[in-house]
C-alpha cells in the first residue's frame, strides 16, 4: 500500500516537474532574442560602415581589418567576426526555438549553448505552462520517466531477489 502510494506521489512529482519545462525554454528563448537583439545593435555601426564603403559586405569590411598591418584593426576585425558568428549562432537558436515543444527540447537537449542556459538558470522562475502542447508535454513526459524508474526499480528489485536467493541457495 505504501509503495503504491509513493509511486503515485512519484507520478505527480514528476509530471509536475515535466510540466515546468516548456517555461524554461520560454525563458531560455527570452535570453538567445535579447541576446540577439544586442548583437544586431552593436553589429549596426559596422553594417552602415559596410554599406558606405564596401557594398554592403559585412565580410570585406572584416576581411579589410583582417588584412591591416595594424595590429588594433586586425583585433577589431577579430571583433566583428565574432559578432557575426554570434548572430549567427543566435538566429539558428531562435529559428530552432520557434518549432514545436517537442522540437524545442529535442534541440536544447543536443545543441543548448552552455552559457545561455547557466544565465538563465540563475533568474528561472517555474512555471506550468497551461498551453495543450505545455499540458500534453508534461503528462507524456512525466508518465514516461515514471515507467522508466518503475522499469529500473523493479529490475533492481528482481536482481537483489535473484541475489539472495543465490546467496542462501550456496550456503
Amino acid at each position: 500500500m505504501m509503495s503504491a502510494l509513493l509511486e503515485r506521489l512519484l507520478l505527480v512529482a514528476l509530471i509536475v516537474a515535466s510540466g515546468v519545462v516548456p517555461g524554461f525554454i520560454q525563458q531560455y528563448r527570452q535570453q538567445v532574442n535579447g541576446r540577439l537583439e544586442q548583437v544586431r545593435a552593436d553589429l549596426e555601426p559596422f553594417i552602415s560602415i559596410a554599406r558606405q564603403r564596401h557594398g554592403g559586405d559585412l565580410q570585406r569590411l572584416v576581411d579589410h581589418h583582417l588584412a591591416s598591418s595594424d595590429v588594433t584593426f586586425v583585433r577589431v576585425g577579430d571583433a566583428i567576426n565574432a559578432m557575426v558568428d554570434s548572430m549567427a549562432s543566435l538566429t539558428d537558436a531562435n529559428a530552432a526555438l520557434d518549432a514545436p515543444l517537442v522540437a524545442q527540447v529535442w534541440y536544447l537537449a543536443g545543441h543548448a549553448d552552455r552559457a545561455i542556459a547557466a544565465a538563465t538558470w540563475q533568474v528561472f522562475e517555474p512555471a506550468f505552462v497551461l498551453t495543450t502542447q505545455g499540458v500534453v508535454f508534461a503528462l507524456v513526459a512525466g508518465v514516461a520517466v515514471w515507467v522508466f524508474l518503475l522499469g529500473i526499480g523493479r529490475a533492481a528489485r528482481a536482481g537483489f531477489r535473484a541475489f539472495l536467493s543465490s546467496r542462501s541457495a550456496a550456503r
